[in-house]
């Protein structure tokens, strides 16, 4: 059995991003170690993810066409 339940709370505007994650990563096994009996294994881990970012624009021209130029770090 595994079981990942998870929580957000992103924050976003039109420039930036945040998006911290919380989890909770569950397994469970079940063996059987060849008619001596189960054996029964249990992992829980918690885990904690950040996604960050920003988004730069800037109107830009090469030669004769205009278009925007994009940066997009991210952490």
């Amino acid at each position: 059995m595994v079981a990942y339940p998870q929580i957000t709370l992103p924050y976003e505007t039109p420039a930036i991003f945040f998006r911290p994650k919380l989890g909770l990563h569950a397994t469970q096994y079940n063996l059987d170690t060849n008619g001596q009996g189960q054996s029964n294994q249990t992992r829980t881990l918690p885990t904690l993810t950040m996604d960050m970012g920003a988004v730069f624009e800037r109107d830009t021209a090469f030669g004769d066409r205009s278009s925007i130029q994009t940066l997009e770090p991210r952490l």
